[in-house]
């Protein structure tokens, strides 16, 4: 709760209006409590509003002597009633009270006004105050001792102000304005002050013993006493205005507000200016006597919207506005009996106007109410009221009456007020004439049509009403009488006759419709009774003394004279329709021709001889239905036949669509010899085509069949081949075949010809049979061709190695589960399908987890006989490296079989084990991970219980497809000092140690002999182990120890259990080289360096390694993050995108540390819109997007607003553009 203030919100309701805005629900935006008044209120917008008083305090007599002890005057300050006076303003804004503190005290507030956002005025019994935007600050000193009084501020814009203490602000400079000082030997003082501009103003100065006035014109040069009696009647003199409480210039005129005292007759008439003169007598001064009290008072309140004076009768409580409405003023009331804060009824001494409210202070300068302006909107149905839009034959009859209700409605939230209803026109009667129409509701008005006279006639029905933006509407009104309108059709022909016409063509002709009539002519419709006759309209209309003109089309489907009626119905009440005859005759076309693309000929059969009957299938299309091939002629001329075709109509009626025909023509038998078949349709030639008659006689296809021998070909092997098959005539055999060799491919060509004798039709059988000369070993085709034809194609393989059957073929591995100390035998047992096999060799190899056995077969000099001779052999493998590995079996070469075999590692066993966790001794870490191509990993060689010694050695077996050593990376340690290194690095092995030179250099027991590196090579797939397989220790008596180990430890692509990713370079801790490493990847796609997997090595990745690093040295990392990253040291706020926007925009933020964070939206006058984020969050980047709506859900409007980002540390602010 403020000091001094008390929020109440309470509404009432309003009396609706009859002219003007209309004020809806009322509501006490604020009460304040005793000890606080307000003088006058300033409203700025719809949501914001000033208000100035004063402030009294009670005093005591110890505050009054305090007073004198200090110098000051304490009657001045307390007053006799002994309260204590203070300046106070009040700032009202967004539904808040705020009040202003640091107020220069001037006593008294008794006028105030404020401009926009930075500029406003106070006025007080001690000075003014100016108020820049941010603070009120003291402009004049003066005093200033009237009461009760109103407008000692006027503004005529923001650089020029004029006040009661005779000061005037222009352009930012205090000056006093020439004013009469006295008049008639008394001290002039100013209790009311109005500028309608720089050139024109008004001025009251009291007289308060008198209680007459006088008024001071401005002209723009000096100011001029009007009078001191302004206000007078002839039958009484006691009546004076009162300036005390208001007056406003409107309309040209000066109105004040009026006393007349109790005793004194009724007011009948009020000159208000000897310059308005007009207003004497006038309605105006009828309606403001209706509500002065009976004491006489009303008192003028302020100039509101439209032009709206607004006074109040004292006693009664009513309000009531007056607006000029040409020649005189209108006026509204608004009755408030019930507006009670108190127990007394209170009346309101200050009414002001924003746009879309209007604001009050009470009487007793302790409530400010605020009410919305509701505002009435006139909805029409339509713009014409027709009595003529029906049949002519119902057309009215003079005399008579028709009846047409309108709806007219209210769209808006205010009371529409129908102040008038006219009519142009005789002929048109309407009721009501006025009427009120509440929001969202509608009054209907009935119009009348009472025609005196034959004709048509109009009109026009004016409504006036309190609508702001159509204060007044025109609606048409249009009648006829009963004959008066009527169209006429008038067609110039009787028939139509159309030219004789294909039938597969189309004829036109037009035909002109007139309308002679004074009304519009609708055609309704045009009908045949015959299809083949159409119209290219169906409706239409034809304006008075117009013609149109129609297109008809004849289409006709048979040959002959077509007769059709052709009705035409419209509104013309003499001839609603209209019969027309139409004749037409249709032609038969030329005949028909098919589409040229879609004609086909079709020899039969493929394949002739001298024995064959020859026909020849001939297809196409015609594009019409009833069209055909109706005579067929063939004729040979040498080695040419010539076949004509003749088309022509068939029944049924033309139709233009596809029509597939075909025709099959016999030939009879030819002889031997090449022959043309042209085909003609209509004596045109549409295509040639051509077929040959063979002198050899042709085999049946179908049986020819063709097998080998042996079925198992070798390079050994003479290969036959056995061909058989059917003539179809007795007296046809095989004259002649040939065996042709090329490379992979043998030619068998078979010749037929005829036996002298009698041609039949019974079937015989042939038979061939070649042998092939030695073929080398290979897939073989063998084409066989029939008189130079292909007959068939086949295929054969000659084998160079004896064949085995695949289905036998047995692995055996033993041990079936070995490990890495196991030596691996596997044995593979089969069958040849021949009896002279043999396996000749067997080859083995161990590479990338594949162990092969490739076993070679080869012949005996032996016969070859098929049948089944078992075969087997055994192969061996060494110790391989724990793993996942294929037993791969070929023969010949050829892959026949793939067994999966893994192999396990052994417990590391022996003196001698392998870290990868280099902190000091043997940590045991035996497995690592996050292993890709060029990623080095150390690893430490450690001992336990060794005897004294002065040198050692030991050899780490390695898989060289999937990593290598790192020449010269072995480091050893101090285990013993002076140690002469020794490495041997071999293809697959490396062998590493020392020896000290000369006697007295030795140690024993546990300890770390030293480390070195291997690289990831591009052919690391999942996994690869290090195996320490042998170990020599060189004692002190000079005896070389060898022990036999089987030490091992695995490098994986995963991620292994107690693994730091962030480990870069593999030394078991992340430190400052992993740094520059992730450095070095920093913006790539590196996968090492992408923890998250996101496809690229940014910010979030580096928080990660930040995790990891520690905290120890995390100040030094950020400045290097910093330095060579880019990384901002605290949270930012980056740029949105899109920006500007006109949907959504993204907002992108960084946060560098743990934090609360706030993300919210502003416009440019601090009021927030929205929050998007207020939340925890971890370091990182995140992103959030905005709609553009508020946190009611509603799209902002167009403008600039402010992104701010807030965490514990940081706050941050960016502006962005939104338009719709």
């Amino acid at each position: 709760m403020l000091p001094f203030f008390l929020f109440i919100l309470f509404s009432f309701w309003g009396i609706s209006p009859i002219f003007g805005v209309e004020i809806g629900r009322w509501e006490v935006v604020g009460t304040f409590e005793t000890g606080i008044s307000f003088s006058e209120i300033s409203p700025v917008s719809d949501s914001e509003l000033w208000i100035g008083g004063v402030e009294a305090l009670p005093t005591s007599e110890e505050l009054a002597s305090r007073l004198e002890e200090l110098g000051w005057d304490p009657v001045g300050l307390i007053g006799d009633e002994g309260i204590l006076e203070k300046s106070l303003i009040y700032h009202f804004k967004n539904g808040e009270w705020t009040k202003e503190t640091s107020v220069p005290d001037i006593r008294s507030i008794k006028d105030i006004s404020v401009i926009g956002t930075d500029k406003g005025w106070a006025f007080g019994k001690d000075g003014i105050l100016e108020f820049d935007g941010v603070f009120w600050k003291k402009a004049a000193n003066f005093e200033y001792s009237l009461e009760n009084t109103r407008h000692q501020i006027s503004v005529i814009n923001e650089n020029e102000v004029w006040f009661a203490s005779k000061h005037r602000y222009k352009d930012g400079n205090y000056e006093n304005f020439s004013f009469p000082s006295k008049r008639d030997g008394v001290e002039i003082t100013i209790s009311n002050i109005l500028m309608e501009n720089s050139q024109k103003g008004i001025i009251i100065s009291p007289n308060i013993y008198n209680r007459n006035h006088t008024i001071y014109l401005y002209n723009g040069i000096a100011w001029t006493p009007l009078t001191t009696a302004i206000i007078y009647n002839d039958k009484f003199s006691s009546t004076s205005f009162h300036p005390q409480n208001s007056f406003v210039l409107a309309h040209d005129k000066i109105i004040f507000s009026l006393v007349r005292y109790p005793s004194r007759e009724s007011i009948n008439s009020v000159d208000i200016s000897e310059r308005s003169p007009e207003l004497q007598d006038s309605p105006l001064f009828s309606h403001i006597q209706d509500h002065i009290d009976a004491a006489g008072h009303f008192t003028i309140l302020e100039l509101g919207p439209d032009g709206l004076v607004w006074l109040r009768a004292d006693r009664k409580g009513s309000y009531t506005g007056l607006k000029d409405d040409d020649p005189f003023l209108g006026w509204w009331n608004i009755e408030t009996d019930s507006f009670n804060l108190s127990p007394t009824p209170t009346h309101l001494v200050s009414l002001k106007f924003t746009p879309n409210y209007a604001w009050a202070l009470s009487a007793d300068g302790k409530s400010v109410l605020r009410a919305n302006i509701l505002s009435p909107s006139i909805g029409i149905p339509s713009d014409l009221v027709r009595f003529d839009n029906v049949p002519f034959s119902k057309l009215p009859e003079v005399g008579s009456q028709t009846r047409r209700e309108m709806v007219i409605w209210n769209k808006g939230d205010g009371v529409l007020h129908v102040d008038k209803i006219s009519c142009d026109s005789e002929m048109f009667r309407y009721q009501p004439e006025i009427g009120d129409i509440s929001s969202q509701d509608s009054l209907i008005i009935t119009v009348v049509y009472l025609p005196t006279e034959q004709g048509q006639h109009s009109g026009k029905l004016t409504i006036e009403s309190n609508d702001p933006d159509n204060s007044a509407i025109s609606i048409g009104l249009s009648g006829a009488t009963l004959g008066s309108i009527k169209p006429v059709i008038e067609i110039p022909l009787s028939t139509l006759t159309f030219d004789t016409t294909l039938i597969t063509g189309i004829s036109t002709k037009e035909l002109l419709i007139k309308n002679t009539g004074n009304t519009s002519l609708e055609i309704e419709a045009i009908d045949f009774d015959l299809e083949v006759f159409k119209s290219n309209k169906e409706i239409l209309t034809i304006l008075p003394d117009e013609s149109q003109t129609i297109n008809f089309s004849f289409l006709p489907n048979k040959e002959g004279p077509q007769t059709s009626e052709l009705t035409i119905k419209s509104n013309d009440p003499d001839n609603p329709s209209k019969i027309i005859s139409v004749t037409g005759v249709g032609k038969l076309p030329p005949p028909p021709l098919p589409t040229e693309k879609s004609i086909k000929a079709l020899v039969d059969p493929s394949t002739i001889t001298k024995l064959t009957d020859v026909s020849v299938e001939i297809s196409g299309d015609f594009p019409f239905s009833s069209a055909g091939i109706v005579e067929i002629d063939t004729r040979h001329e040498g080695s040419k036949i010539i076949i004509d075709l003749t088309s022509g109509w068939g029944l049924g009626d033309i139709v233009e669509q596809k029509n597939g025909w075909l025709v099959n023509v016999p030939l009879g038998e030819f002889n031997q010899g090449k022959y043309e078949v042209k085909v003609f349709i209509n004596e045109e030639e549409y295509l040639t085509s051509s077929f040959e008659v063979l002198g050899n006689p042709a085999t049946i296809s179908d049986s020819v069949d063709v097998s080998f021998s042996p079925s198992i070909a070798t390079e050994e092997d003479h290969l036959k081949v056995n061909i058989s098959g059917d003539f179809p005539s007795a007296n046809a055999r095989i004259s002649m075949s040939t065996v042709t060799v090329d490379g992979f491919e043998v030619s068998i060509n078979l010749v037929s010809e005829w036996i002298d004798g009698e041609e039949n039709e019974e079937v015989t059988t042939w038979t061939v049979s070649e042998e092939f000369p030695l073929l080398g070993a290979g897939d073989y085709d063998i084409l066989i061709f029939f008189n130079g034809k292909t007959l068939s194609t086949k295929s054969i393989s000659v084998l160079d190695f004896p064949p085995i059957v695949m289905d036998s073929v047995m692995v055996n591995i033993s041990p079936s589960v070995p490990t890495t100390t196991d030596e691996i035998l596997v044995r593979v047992s089969g069958l040849f399908s021949v009896s002279n096999g043999s396996v000749s060799e067997i080859k083995t190899s161990s590479e990338n987890q594949e162990l092969k056995i490739d076993v070679i077969t080869e012949w005996l000099d032996d016969d070859l006989v098929e049948e089944l001779l078992p075969w087997g052999i055994e192969a061996s493998f060494s110790q391989q490296i724990s793993g996942d590995y294929e037993v791969i079996l070929l023969i010949n070469g050829t892959k026949v079989q793939s067994i999966p075999l893994p192999i396990s590692g052994p417990i590391p066993e022996g003196p001698i084990s392998l870290d990868f966790n280099l902190s000091e001794g043997d940590q045991e870490k035996r497995e690592t991970g996050n292993a890709i191509s060029g990623k080095l990993y150390e690893v430490q060689v450690n001992v336990k219980e060794a005897p004294e010694v002065n040198g050692w050695s030991a050899n780490i077996k390695y898989d060289p497809k999937h990593v290598q050593y790192v020449s010269g990376s072995f480091q050893p340690s101090e285990f013993i000092s002076g140690l002469l290194v020794l490495v041997n690095e071999q293809e697959d092995i490396v062998g590493i140690g020392g020896t000290v030179l000369g006697s007295g250099v030795s140690n024993s027991g546990d300890g770390t002999l030293g480390t070195l590196s291997f690289e990831i090579l591009e052919g690391f797939q999942d996994s690869t182990e290090l195996v320490i397989s042998r170990v020599t220790f060189r004692r002190i008596d000079g005896v070389d120890d060898k022990r036999t180990v089987n030490s091992t430890v695995t490098i994986k692509k995963e991620t292994v259990a107690g693994d730091l990713s962030e480990d870069l370079d593999g030394n078991g801790i992340v430190d400052f080289d992993d740094f520059f490493i992730f450095a070095d990847a920093f913006g790539t796609s590196n996968p090492q360096s992408d923890f998250n997997s996101d496809g690229i090595v940014d910010f979030d990745d580096f928080f990660i390694f930040a995790d990891a690093f520690g905290t120890d040295a995390r100040a030094k990392l950020m400045i290097l993050a910093q330095q060579y990253l880019n990384l901002p040291i605290t949270s930012q706020l980056n740029p949105n995108y899109p920006n500007p926007f006109n949907h959504s925009t993204i907002i992108p933020y960084q946060i560098t540390e743990d934090s609360w964070v706030k993300v919210e939206i502003f416009d440019l006058t601090g009021q927030r819109i929205k929050t998007l984020v207020n939340d925890n969050h971890f370091r990182g980047n995140y992103e959030v997007t905005w709609d553009g709506m508020n946190s009611n859900g509603k799209v902002v409007s167009s403008g600039v607003y402010i992104n701010k980002l807030e965490t514990k540390s940081t706050e941050e602010l960016r502006k962005m553009l939104f338009v719709k």
